[in-house]
């Protein structure tokens, strides 16, 4: 992923080795190296970063449970729509098929000259007790189906709010996983850059230490020094080099693109050098 970067540094390289190490007549009085420093956030801004990075999904979740019982629901309303309106058009079939009937009783009597008979009355009443009982069943066929359908929104109202609350739930339970991760994670920041300026610390004090000898015997020692100062400053230059080239580079890049691949690549704190730090320090800084 890092390829052309690693070009980069290797033409830097083959342009410093070409050039003359360039010197001074004074020792330098500190290694310059920069510590490294790191923003961590708070724990209250943790949990607003967890919170914020949740909630979407937390919405769409709870967004799906409300439609699918508003669906649900709608669809058990029409069910008990039809059901009622069923039923009217049932209970209008009988009543008309009744008047049909008892008419044509009527009139097969008064063509047979028994309008009054008893035959045709209790004919006329056995008409009538039909039709009251079919419309019984009807009403009981009826209410029957209304209840089923009344039970069932019902259940559907409890399973909605069921959904609702472990979804809640289930929501904290993820909120607090992630902040967990997020106090980790800063927690592991923090101990990195303090473990590198500790070095760096203790990388000055043997500078320190070994300036301070070599001052005891500077007549002796001073053509070594002189030449190493001039090879740090060469190096150093180098390093400076190396490490615009890097920025350049990183910052062609998204921000969590480029802590990924600067984090995932081994190579580059021996490519960079001192100025490795430096590097991941201006990554972490992007906003």
């Amino acid at each position: 992923m890092n390829e052309q970067l690693y070009r980069e540094l290797a033409d830097i390289d083959r342009q410093f080795n070409s050039q003359q190490g360039i010197g001074g007549n004074n020792s330098p009085d500190t290694l310059g190296q920069n510590k490294l420093t790191y923003n961590a956030r708070s724990d209250e801004q943790i949990r607003d970063y967890a919170k914020a990075g949740l909630t979407d999904g937390f919405l769409r979740g709870q967004e799906a449970i409300k439609t699918d019982h508003f669906n649900q629901t709608r669809d058990l309303t029409r069910l008990k729509e039809n059901t009622q309106d069923g039923a009217a058009a049932n209970k209008t079939a009988v009543q008309q098929m009744h008047a049909q009937r008892t008419e044509q009783a009527h009139n097969d009597a008064l063509r047979r000259g028994l309008a009054r008979s008893s035959i045709i009355m209790g004919k006329i009443e056995d008409f009538d007790r039909h039709k009251i009982s079919e419309i019984n069943n009807i009403n009981m066929d009826t209410a029957r189906t209304m209840a089923n359908i009344d039970f069932e929104l019902d259940s559907l109202n409890t399973r909605k709010q069921s959904a609702l609350t472990n979804f809640d739930i289930q929501h904290a339970a993820n909120l607090t996983m992630r902040i967990n991760e997020l106090t980790a994670e800063r927690e592991r920041r923090m101990q990195d850059v303090l473990k590198y300026n500790n070095t760096l610390k203790a990388n000055e004090a043997r500078f320190q230490a070994d300036r301070s000898d070599r001052a005891f015997d500077q007549n002796v020692r001073m053509e070594e020094l002189f030449h190493r100062v001039g090879a740090t400053r060469h190096n150093q230059a180098r390093y400076d080099a190396k490490m615009q080239a890097a920025i350049r580079f990183f910052d062609n890049m998204t921000r969590q693109d480029a802590i990924r691949a600067f984090e995932g690549d081994p190579n580059l704190r021996q490519a960079l050098g001192p100025n490795f730090g430096r590097v991941y320090q201006h990554i972490l800084n992007r906003r």
